[in-house]
C-alpha cells in the first residue's frame, strides 16, 4: 500500500451517522451507532466525480468527526504552503492580512523569451492588472491565507 496526501476543497454539515443515513434515506446498520459525531462532507463536482444526491452539486459522504477535524481546517486559516497547493489546484488565494482589500494571487503559465511555458504565480489588483509575485518573509510565515472566494 502507498501512503498518499491530498489537499481538496470541500462543503461540510455537522450530522450525526442517523441524521445523515435518514437524509440519504438509507436504514441505519444494526452494527452502527447513531450517536456518532460527524459531517456531510461534499466534494467539488469534477469530470470524474460526479453528484451522486438530487440536492448537491457535488458527491456527497459522511465523515466520522475525528477522522474530519485530522484532514480538514477552515478555509481562511492556511500556511503559505497550505494555500500555495490551492493556489497550484487552480484556485485563487489571498491574505486576510493585506493591507490591499481585492488582491489576489493566482497561477498563470507565462512564456519566456525562446517560447517555453512556465507556471508562475501572478498577483491581481482590484483593476484587473496582473503582475509577476514574490513573496516577503511575513506571507511566507503567515496562517491567514485562504481562497478568494470572489474568484
Amino acid at each position: 500500500m502507498i501512503n498518499h496526501v491530498g489537499f481538496k476543497r470541500i462543503k461540510a454539515v455537522p450530522m450525526t451517522r442517523k441524521e445523515y443515513n435518514d437524509y440519504r434515506g438509507w436504514e441505519l446498520p444494526k452494527d452502527e451507532n447513531p450517536e456518532d459525531k460527524g459531517f456531510l462532507v461534499e466534494y467539488e463536482a469534477s469530470n470524474t466525480s460526479k453528484p451522486n444526491h438530487k440536492d448537491h452539486a457535488g458527491y456527497i459522504s459522511w465523515s466520522p468527526e475525528d477522522v474530519f477535524v485530522e484532514a480538514y481546517k477552515p478555509s481562511d486559516n492556511l500556511t503559505f504552503a497550505e494555500a500555495l497547493a490551492v493556489c497550484l489546484g487552480g484556485c485563487s488565494i489571498a491574505r486576510k492580512g493585506w493591507n490591499g482589500k481585492g488582491l489576489s494571487l493566482e497561477l498563470q503559465v507565462v512564456l519566456d523569451e525562446q517560447g517555453k511555458a512556465h507556471k508562475t504565480v501572478m498577483i491581481r489588483y482590484p483593476d484587473g492588472e496582473l503582475f509577476l509575485w514574490q513573496p516577503s518573509p511575513t506571507d511566507l510565515v503567515a496562517e491567514d491565507w485562504m481562497f478568494d472566494e470572489g474568484k
